[in-house]
């Protein structure tokens, strides 16, 4: 299921800023804690979209589930459909799958579609598509109204780990960020305005627009150093303008310092206040925290006005890893003033159903 990338139109480009700005909270600190500590089970059913009956389990002809997982996880804004990301070294290539749940509607909060024989036949999922090739793992991602930001990433192995599968060759250590167009969740289209980045991971991607300044990329690169890769940080990047299509350019960089409480996070997602506060939620294992976050303003160059994250709050998710595993697919909604949580698991059943699990107040 490859792809073709698109520009948008003028109309296009104001339909995303507008959707992005009406998940702006009037209060977020007071959203996040909100968020109930226990959450309610989904499923869905996992359709003929994988590559075959064993991709994405922990069969063993799926060597275990080894190489091949779920790693990101959004709830389109507004709709019914929930957005994973994967990694699959086999098929050398990084996937994204949309899930259709019908039974729950657009409502913010969907609850549990589990009854006596499971999930409805309708909620499904209903779409793949091939990121990028050969870079494999896709991270965390994340939803701001229409749009979607995918990180992909390869580098140099230094053994093979999955038997009798050799691992995706990349001359280097390299990344990207890809944006999918959702207005139509059930065919994304892939952006021709990407970020390209050598040398550095790109665990997760955070989105947003900030009104008067264009759209904002936060990349998170994880604190475990790999073969090629640069040590832990974020860089943040902004678009020339308004609109997305022309692309981006890297504004600044923020090396995470050792006095910040920090996490090794798989996940980050920008979540923004009314009053032009902006915040930053990060997901490690069972846990989210809450960061504000100061960018400098244009036309500020990068080398003088740095980035600074302030630590705010920690909340402790109870998880049921056949549900949801925060080290795989997790993500924050904004929604009417309110804040979601969702989050997946590495892998789903060997029966053809995907568990899930939403945080809803």
């Amino acid at each position: 299921m490859p792809h073709e990338t698109i520009d948008l139109t003028a109309t296009e480009e104001k339909a995303l800023r507008e959707a992005c700005q009406a998940q702006w909270l009037e209060d977020v600190p007071g959203a996040f804690a909100d968020i109930p500590e226990v959450g309610t089970k989904l499923q869905v059913h996992t359709g003929d979209v994988f590559p075959n009956k064993s991709r994405y389990t922990k069969l063993s002809r799926n060597n275990d589930g080894n190489e091949n997982h779920f790693q990101g996880c959004a709830r389109v804004p507004g709709t019914k459909f929930l957005v994973l990301t994967g990694g699959d070294w086999q098929a050398k290539s990084s996937h994204l799958f949309v899930a259709r749940l019908d039974s729950r509607g657009v409502r913010r909060k969907w609850d549990s579609n589990l009854g006596k024989k499971g999930p409805p036949k309708t909620d499904v999922v209903v779409t793949r598509v091939d990121l990028a090739s050969p870079m494999w793992h896709a991270g965390g991602i994340d939803a701001c109204g229409q749009l979607v930001a995918a990180s992909v990433e390869c580098g140099p192995v230094r053994a093979a780990r999955v038997r009798g599968v050799k691992p995706p060759k990349c001359a280097q250590a390299q990344s990207r960020i890809m944006f999918l167009y959702m207005k139509q969740p059930a065919k994304p289209k892939v952006l021709t305005a990407r970020i390209d980045r050598k040398k550095i991971k790109a665990t997760a991607v955070g989105l947003t627009h900030v009104r008067g300044q264009g759209w904002v990329a936060a990349v998170l690169s994880a604190n475990t150093p790999e073969v090629g890769f640069q040590p832990k940080r974020i860089d943040f990047y902004r678009t020339k303008g308004n609109a997305i299509s022309p692309g981006f350019a890297h504004r600044t960089t923020y090396k995470i310092p050792q006095s910040l409480k920090w996490a090794d996070y798989q996940t980050i997602n920008f979540v923004q206040q009314i009053s032009g506060q902006m915040f930053m939620t990060a997901m490690a294992d069972g846990l989210v925290d809450l960061f504000k976050v100061t960018l400098p303003s244009l036309p500020n160059a990068a080398q003088k006005s740095r980035a600074a994250l302030e630590f705010v709050a920690r909340r402790p998710f109870p998880q049921d890893k056949q549900y949801a595993e925060f080290k795989a697919g997790v993500g924050i909604y904004a929604h009417g003033n309110v804040l979601n949580l969702y989050a997946v698991p590495q892998w789903r059943r060997a029966d053809g159903k995907l568990g899930f699990m939403e945080w809803a107040p």
